[in-house]
């Protein structure tokens, strides 16, 4: 499936849990921002590569929170 996706889009991750959030954002013209981190790969590896990469993936969105608080 992963590989699928790529050779179709060429993308490296992709996510749908934000599709609502921004459309209704969208209906109602309130702008949205959704900041993700990737944290695994989505292989036979996925659940201890999450573990292992939980910490510097939060704290790469906090690194970009920060950025835009004092932007």
């Amino acid at each position: 499936r992963k590989e699928s996706i790529y050779l179709s889009t060429r993308s490296y991750a992709v996510a749908f849990e934000g599709a609502g959030a921004a459309r209704a954002c969208e209906f109602s013209m309130i702008p949205f921002l959704e900041l993700r981190a990737i944290s695994d790969s989505a292989d036979e590896n996925a659940k201890i590569d999450f573990f292992l990469n939980i910490p510097l993936a939060m704290g790469n969105i906090g690194t970009i929170l920060e950025f835009l608080a004092e932007s």
